[in-house]
């Protein structure tokens, strides 16, 4: 958290709250494009389950913008066990955020059904 706190320092009016199970960063700011409305950026960081099924993928990421550039890969779930944990949280959580994720990863990506679910169960 602290790390993620230091490289997001350019971000105004942090809130940090940590659980038992998870810890979030919320930030608040104005949008950067008319018209200009005040957003909200929240992180979860799941601290409970430190079990993977299919082994984790390092995939690449690139940021070039007028506030930074900069690239790293980002250790990840592969697809398969990344849709299963979203649709465990359709069940944990009150609202029902991961359903647009996996209806954009069920219709634009091939995804294995029977592994899906098998990570789901695990």
């Amino acid at each position: 958290m602290f790390r993620l706190g230091k490289v997001l320092s350019f971000l105004p009016d942090r809130v940090t709250k940590q659980k038992r199970y998870n810890n979030t960063m919320l930030f608040r700011m104005e949008s950067e494009f008319p018209p200009v409305i005040q957003i909200r950026l929240k992180i979860e960081i799941n601290c409970f389950e430190h079990f993977n099924e299919l082994g984790l993928v390092k995939i690449p990421f690139v940021v070039e913008n007028s506030r930074l550039t900069g690239r790293c890969g980002i250790t990840t779930y592969q697809l398969n066990e990344l849709l299963g944990t979203k649709l465990r949280a359709l069940y944990q959580r009150k609202k029902g955020r991961d359903l647009f994720d996996l209806y954009v990863a069920l219709t634009k990506t091939e995804v294995d059904v029977d592994e899906l679910m098998r990570c789901y169960h695990r």
